[in-house]
């Protein structure tokens, strides 16, 4: 079973999922050493480059100021348009851990 998330959350972690050049493992890094997505995206830029490297702290910068929020937008509007589909996000209990084992794993399911 998923557990629903608030509309918040949902625009968060696809928010932190769209920065360009986001892994799994990045987006974990930050969240360990920040707190959760809505954290990591208001971190200063100096936290964020200390985490993972400047190119990938600007991005996650600019989609935290909004730069991607028309691609976060349809996103969440598809969501919450699909009543049967849930969000997943990769720090969920229930996220498949040989996924997470096999180094692919995407930050979200889209379920």
């Amino acid at each position: 079973m998923v557990e629903s998330m608030t509309a918040e959350e949902s625009w968060a972690w696809v928010t932190l999922a769209s920065a360009k050049g986001m892994t799994a493992g990045a987006a974990l890094r930050m969240m360990k050493s920040i707190g959760l997505p809505e954290e990591v995206l208001r971190a200063d830029l100096t936290t964020l480059s200390r985490l993972v490297g400047m190119p990938l702290a600007q991005a996650v910068r600019a989609a935290g100021a909004g730069a991607n929020d028309a691609e976060v937008e349809r996103a969440v509007s598809w969501l919450n348009e699909q009543p049967q589909t849930q969000l997943l996000p990769i720090a969920a209990p229930n996220y498949p851990m040989m996924l997470i084992q096999s180094g692919f794993a995407p930050l979200v399911l889209w379920l």
